[in-house]
């Protein structure tokens, strides 16, 4: 955490993120043109390191041989994935960040992919957000894999921290710059970009309140030439940067307005609530009921040539104002994550943001807002909120249906379908195991084409953290995969599982056609642990 030398600084970049509310234009400068599309290969496949058509699955592995590491799986046929896996440690020799042998640096803990040198094959970022940098410790770095076709799946790797050349900043002590990554071509150019967040950086006398760096792509992959920090004092940003609010904890990227550059949403899930706004009601143990104030900030800036902040419309979105249907009010603070999609069929993404309740449910049981997307950006309002109902499950205190989100289309159909975690909670007299819920889509919106959930009960608690949608086989159509890192069967204890589902949809409903576990076993000697999660998507 460091006083940034910079405190307003422009930047640059795309990303889409997560709490809720209404909007208010940015102070507008002059619209910049999307520059040119460089020439490049056909676009990668989501996730496809290799260049097969298949998406490959990059997955934190936890601690091994004096260091993290990920695990790299290619694609294939559900019921072969783990051949021919590969684990990239960071004390490996090709990964040019050694492991703080005194500190646990949490390289792999986030992922992204994106294909930064436009060769039409996928990249992978990995963050390392406690790593220690000349010296500071949780400063954070990100190191840049760049995908090949054979193990161990990556031609070179380079390294980004506050200190590279080029970026203006400076690594400081727990900033945790790589906390969260996203990617998308912020700048138009056919070469995708990476926002990195730094949720702990300090801007001014403001501890804590968080930036984002963008690294820009090209020919020769990320640089740090032309790089830009964005704080919510950054000229342009609506906001204002505030104590402890922690800018930048949550990123994603997506096309929201329908241009050549993609739109970075960035949220600050601990900004204050404005003055007068009022509390947010929820029933907690017992009937009780509960009182918050919700606070947080969602930042939605439009790309064009240099980035955010080069066309006008940048929107700021609070957590008090957005109306969510029938429920009143909005979301409570500390919003869980995002993601965007044609989740309506539609020319523009549509961003849907998960946060811990909607106002008069039930505390901690979240709910997602799904807001459309447009030529003038985002609306005022949610086009629609989705809660555990909308699965056909039972709302439960504490199991935070939405703590993670994932888009892709499983069905063929042409519209993206919403997968929402739902977490495993126990109030010390009843257990609620977690579960996945897939919510198709139609031009109505998720949820309106039929719904499919699952949760592992034939392992003993999983522990469903995460999932992605991810063409693992080539067919063109998702897979769902999902992350259970504490998995507890005896040949797996404590190693985590991956659980992977091919889906046939017929109707309403959907029935599985094979699934796999990926665990220790399936990964030969890339299993040193089983595969942990999060999962790059």
């Amino acid at each position: 955490m460091h006083m940034m030398k910079i405190s307003r600084v422009l930047g640059a970049s795309a990303v889409a993120a997560v709490l809720t509310a209404g909007l208010t234009a940015a102070p507008s400068r002059a619209e910049t043109p999307v520059a040119p599309v460089a020439a490049a290969a056909p676009k990668a496949v989501r996730g496809d390191l290799t260049g097969d058509g298949k998406a490959d699955l990059a997955v934190y592995g936890g601690f091994y041989g004096g260091g993290q590491e990920i695990q790299l799986i290619p694609g294939g046929a559900v019921g072969t994935l783990g051949r021919g896996a590969a684990a990239v440690n960071q004390n490996d020799p090709g990964i040019p960040l050694r492991n703080d042998p005194a500190r646990f640096e949490e390289f792999g803990t986030a992922l992204a992919y994106g294909d930064f040198n436009a060769d039409g094959r996928t990249d992978l970022a990995v963050g390392a957000p406690f790593a220690t940098v000349g010296g500071v410790v949780s400063a954070g770095a990100v190191t840049v894999l760049y995908g090949r076709a054979g193990a161990p799946y990556y031609t070179r790797a380079k390294v980004f921290t506050q200190n590279t050349p080029g970026v203006p900043d400076l690594a400081e002590a727990s900033d945790r710059f790589s906390d969260v990554l996203a990617a998308g071509d912020f700048d138009g150019d056919g070469y995708a970009d990476l926002a990195v967040g730094a949720p702990l950086e300090d801007v001014g006398s403001k501890a804590d309140a968080g930036s984002v760096t963008v690294l820009r792509g090209g020919a020769s992959g990320l640089t740090a030439t032309g790089a830009r920090v964005l704080t919510q004092d950054t000229g342009g940003v609506p906001g204002t940067a505030g104590l402890r609010s922690r800018f930048g904890e949550r990123l994603a990227t997506g096309n929201l307005a329908g241009t050549p550059a993609d739109e970075l949403v960035v949220v600050a899930p601990y900004d204050p609530a404005p003055a007068g706004t009022p509390e947010f009601i929820c029933t907690g143990p017992g009937g009780t009921s509960q009182r918050s104030r919700p606070a947080g900030s969602v930042t939605v800036l439009r790309g064009g040539t240099g980035g955010p902040l080069t066309r006008t419309g940048a929107q700021y979105l609070t957590s008090a104002k957005l109306a969510l249907g029938s429920i009143t009010g909005g979301l409570s603070y500390s919003a869980t994550t995002a993601v965007t999609g044609r989740l309506y069929g539609g020319t523009y993404a549509d961003l849907a943001v998960s946060g811990k309740y909607a106002n008069g449910g039930k505390c901690n049981e979240g709910a997602v807002a799904v807001v459309r997307g447009g030529k003038n950006g985002l609306p005022a309002t949610a086009t629609t909120v989705l809660t555990a109902a909308n699965a056909g499950r039972p709302r439960v205190e504490g199991t935070l249906f939405g703590a993670d989100l994932a888009v892709g289309d499983v069905d063929g159909s042409g519209i993206p379908d919403l997968l929402a975690i739902s977490r495993r909670t126990s109030d010390g007299e009843h257990d609620t195991p977690g579960y996945a819920a897939l919510l198709f889509g139609s031009t109505r919106g998720p949820a309106t084409a039929g719904r499919f959930t699952w949760a592992a009960a034939q392992d003993t608690d999983p522990h469903l953290t995460g999932g992605a949608l991810l063409d693992v086989d080539g067919d063109r159509t998702a897979e769902l995969v999902l992350t259970a890192p504490i998995a507890t069967t005896e040949s797996d204890r404590d190693t985590g599982i991956l659980y992977v589902l091919k889906l046939k949809k017929t109707g309403t409903s959907a029935g599985i056609t094979a699934w796999q576990r990926v665990r220790r076993g399936s990964l030969g000697t890339a299993g040193h642990n089983g595969p942990v999660g999060p999962i790059a998507h």
